[in-house]
């Protein structure tokens, strides 16, 4: 399926899995790499903005976000190095730096909004995960996206109930998802690249009408 190994995806989901482990087994690192919102705001621990991404609460946290990251990731780690967007020698440089940025982005809100609760913390590579599925929305706005093993959807509308929902939990709040994050993450994975190379969101508008016209 890719012309080349995605193999830099494949080390974000080896060390994601090893940190995340490490942080279960070690309770001191967990607390030290935690994104808290007033650690980062008060104390300048930003590296918490980064290293949060890499850390997950339980095993399912886990697995669902590196299943994700394991088939979009690879699909946009190998379109990252297209000739027409950043090339083979750079764009496997800027999906790295695609996938760390989102991580903080998907943060800022939170961060914001929490920088005087000692008490708020928050992990996860959701953001950034989330980054990563809104690139593979953007590129192949017509491939079926299954979740839940039963409902299958076009990504493009998959993207819209996607980012509706995270902003409709988010305000409902509650819980201990990080809703804010996903919301975040997918619209700085769409912009992003859209304000790198605004031709794929004309491309990505042509796709979607042509199959609007054609009835597909």
């Amino acid at each position: 399926m890719f012309a080349s190994d995605p193999y830099l995806t494949y080390i974000l989901i080896a060390f994601t899995v090893l940190l995340s482990w490490q942080a279960w087994e070690r309770p001191a690192l967990m607390h030290g790499m935690i994104f808290n919102a007033t650690a980062v705001w008060h104390h300048r621990q930003y590296y918490r903005l980064i290293s949060s991404a890499f850390l997950h609460a339980d095993g399912m946290h886990l697995i669902f976000n590196m299943v994700t990251l394991y088939y979009m990731g690879r699909f946009a780690e190998f379109v990252f190095r297209d000739e027409n967007l950043f090339g083979p020698q750079w764009g496997g440089v800027v999906y790295i730096l695609f996938y760390l940025s989102a991580g903080v982005v998907s943060s800022l809100y939170s961060l914001f909004k929490h920088r005087n609760h000692e008490w708020y913390n928050a992990l996860g590579a959701s953001g950034a995960t989330s980054a990563v599925m809104f690139a593979f929305v953007l590129f192949a706005p017509t491939e079926i996206i299954s979740f839940f093993f039963f409902i299958r959807m076009p990504a493009w509308l998959f993207g819209i109930v996607y980012l509706g929902l995270s902003y409709f939990l988010a305000r409902r709040g509650g819980g201990n998802i990080g809703h804010d994050a996903h919301f975040w993450g997918g619209l700085y994975g769409f912009l992003f690249l859209v304000v790198a190379h605004p031709w794929l969101f004309t491309r990505f508008i042509g796709i979607l009408s042509g199959n609007f016209i054609s009835g597909e």
